[in-house]
């Protein structure tokens, strides 16, 4: 990071290579992170796993946008202009929750599959809070 820093503010220009190399590896990040979610869903899970994956998700998916609408307008804020931070909340999970599950061995089953069914209802949620201002 510091690193990272220093080139942006000193404006330091860096070769080609490197520049190619660095936007190659930051795009390999999302494909790595979605196999990653496909090996782990080939393995067996628990009960217990599949009902707080699903808690999550109704979280993430219904909870948290509900409760962004909610604020906005009890402060006034046109609806209108807070589209798209509408519709960053009504979006799927990341896939940080699966990284930072890895790092910290903690089980990374409801993460996975919170993820998928994310993925899958977010088709809905987001054309449906973007289409919820006039």
């Amino acid at each position: 990071m510091f690193l990272g820093l220093t080139i942006f503010f000193f404006q330091i220009h860096l070769p080609q290579s490197i520049n190619r190399l660095v936007n190659f590896i930051c795009d390999a990040g999302t494909p790595c992170a979605l196999i990653a979610m496909g090996i782990l869903l080939s393995y067996q899970t628990d009960k217990t796993q599949i009902k707080l994956s699903i808690i999550i998700t109704l979280l993430k998916i219904l909870v948290f946008p509900l409760i962004l609408f909610v604020i906005l307008n009890l402060i006034d804020y046109d609806l209108n202009i807070s589209r798209t931070t509408m519709m960053v909340a009504a979006a799927p999970i990341g896939a940080m929750g699966l990284v930072f599950a890895s790092m910290y061995n903690v089980t990374t089953d409801a993460v996975v599959r919170s993820g998928i069914i994310s993925y899958i209802l977010a088709l809905i949620s987001i054309p449906f809070v973007g289409n919820i201002t006039p």
